[in-house]
């Protein structure tokens, strides 16, 4: 974390009480005030597989806030960091914000959820006090913390876009569909977003009955490691069985959400509210030999219901690998926001971009304006680990040009509530404003 005398940098605000004990897969408890978490550093990511660069606990429910030092009802981004709805934090240097406050003119807060089996499997029937959608709730807690508070920081309470990339992207999707979520921002931003990727109410329930059957004991009691452990071996057994599910995922519960979120917004249900929406040029190759987000032929043909001849129609190479990951990346991801966005737009104005730049460390690598590729651009830090990998030696004049345009872009949408093209017409295919 970096503060200047440029930046006010104020860490590990507490939102919601830690969930330890018997609030481990209940609602979040709203924190009514501003609390820090002792030390005044990053609060715990919440729990997920060990990383040894970060810390973990129950007392995950905190948030981040970065402002330029003369703010002053500033316009208020809020970033939901990804991690496939079981890994992440808002802790990760790469995402340190103080420079894109600068950029964006704007106060941006970074908030963590809880994770995995404690924040997105329907644990009703198996822990009591459990909700379904938990971590769907701790960010909505968080947005109302934000409201109530971020003027203290100099920010506008009246003026929040809400912002995520991959699985918070997904989140973000989910509270625009969700009746239970309106009136609390302004416009929303996804960033590769999985907005088909849910479960029902059904199956998250079955999932969970099989996961208290391979834990073996009270899931309210059991240690976290042997949660993570048949967390995990969930995680494996439904990728094999349901391709293009995740185990833990937003649920289809009938209270937060009443249908998958690509559903409701390509209906022009989800609240009427400016959104930008992108995608990513080369999103599969991320999961390229992923055993979760599975991109072999048997699992994309079973993904789409279709027949090795009718992708073969349509990519005369199939299964090749490079057929693989066009249509891995327009199963999961561009197909998905494409028809979202196109009935968002009944009901808001809506924009859609492709990120298309590549770096030349990613092209050998065979990856190319791969999924999260766009992550760096957006946040700068370019002395950070991010850009030391996609550009070890120095960023060319092409990278310097695309993270000035995607700042520019994100300034306009979060101070003006647009983006610097024609939003899509209504009833009309999205035009595409291509980053590259």
């Amino acid at each position: 974390m970096r503060e200047s005398d440029a930046v006010r940098a104020t860490l590990g605000l507490r939102f919601a009480e830690p969930v330890d004990g018997a609030r481990r897969f209940a609602a979040p408890v709203a924190v009514e005030g501003i609390e820090r978490i002792a030390g005044g550093g990053f609060g715990p990511a919440a729990w997920q597989m060990p990383h040894p660069d970060f810390t973990f606990g129950d007392d995950c429910l905190t948030l981040n806030v970065w402002a330029p030092a003369d703010a002053e009802r500033l316009p208020v981004l809020v970033w939901i960091h990804g991690g496939g709805y079981i890994g992440g934090t808002a802790a990760q240097p790469e995402l340190d914000a103080g420079e894109l406050a600068l950029a964006l003119g704007a106060v941006i807060v970074a908030v963590q959820y809880r994770l995995g089996v404690w924040g997105f499997l329907d644990m009703r029937a198996e822990a009591p006090g459990a909700v379904a959608n938990a971590g769907l709730l701790d960010v909505l807690t968080a947005l109302d913390w934000v409201r109530r508070h971020i003027e203290e920081f100099g920010g506008d309470p009246e003026r929040i876009t809400i912002d995520g990339a991959s699985a918070g992207a997904g989140i973000v999707g989910a509270l625009l569909a969700s009746p239970v979520a309106r009136g609390r921002v302004r416009g929303a931003i996804l960033q590769s977003a999985p907005l088909a990727t849910v479960q029902t109410e059904e199956a998250s329930a079955a999932d969970a009955r099989r996961f208290t059957e391979i834990l073996g004991q009270d899931p309210s009691s059991a240690s976290v490691e042997a949660l993570l452990e048949a967390q995990h071996q969930l995680t494996l057994e439904v990728a094999r069985q349901r391709p293009g599910t995740l185990a833990c995922s937003p649920v289809i519960d009938g209270r937060f959400l009443h249908g998958s979120p690509v559903d409701t917004l390509a209906a022009g249900l989800g609240e009427a509210v400016p959104v930008l929406g992108m995608w990513n040029s080369d999103e599969g190759t991320a999961f390229r030999d992923d055993p979760v987000v599975r991109t072999d032929a048997a699992a994309l043909q079973a993904l789409l219901a279709v027949t090795a001849e009718d992708l073969r129609r349509r990519e005369p190479g199939w299964p090749d690998d490079p057929s693989r990951m066009r249509v891995a990346t327009e199963a999961y991801f561009a197909a998905p926001l494409r028809r979202a966005l196109a009935g968002h737009a009944r009901v808001a104005p809506s924009w859609m971009a492709r990120f298309d730049h590549r770096t030349e460390v990613l092209d050998r690598l065979g990856l190319g304006a791969s999924h999260s590729a766009e992550g760096p651009f957006l946040f700068g830090n370019r002395d950070r680990a991010a850009w030391a990998f996609i550009a070890p030696d120095g960023p060319t004049d092409d990278d310097l040009r695309i993270h000035d345009e995607m700042q520019s872009i994100w300034s306009r949408f979060v101070r003006g509530g647009a983006a610097p093209w024609a939003p899509i017409a209504i009833e009309g295919r999205p035009v595409e404003r291509v980053i590259r």
